[in-house]
């Protein structure tokens, strides 16, 4: 199975958020706080042809702020993200940490995509 189809279920979790005017990114470097860092989680393949469901982390992450000021943030994000996206599950709060940079608090998020493989 190549990646490209568990590329193209991750990237899509990003394009939905981005179209709704939500900053997201695969990258921390190109996201803009507070934002949405899209990471690939648990994958299950469950059909004959490869093909399955990937689990999506979406870790919705305030900027180095207070604890108030960020509480505030993730609260406000997680307004714009929950039309947009279904949770699968509880949101962990959790503690993002950056290259060259201090950690961030952030909630992690965890909805389904599906994958179909692609041949190479």
């Amino acid at each position: 199975m190549s990646a490209a189809g568990l590329v193209a279920a991750i990237q899509g979790v990003v394009d939905t958020l981005v179209a709704a005017d939500i900053s997201a990114a695969l990258d921390p470097a190109d996201l803009n706080l507070p934002g949405v860092l899209v990471k690939i989680g648990t994958v299950r393949p469950e059909f004959m042809d490869g093909s399955g469901t990937v689990e999506v982390l979406c870790y919705l992450t305030a900027g180095n702020t207070s604890p108030l000021d960020a509480l505030t943030l993730l609260d406000g994000l997680l307004a714009q993200v929950d039309p947009v996206i279904a949770s699968e599950g509880d949101l962990v709060p959790v503690s993002l940490a950056f290259d060259n940079g201090p950690s961030c608090p952030a909630l992690q998020l965890t909805t389904l995509a599906t994958y179909k493989r692609t041949e190479d």
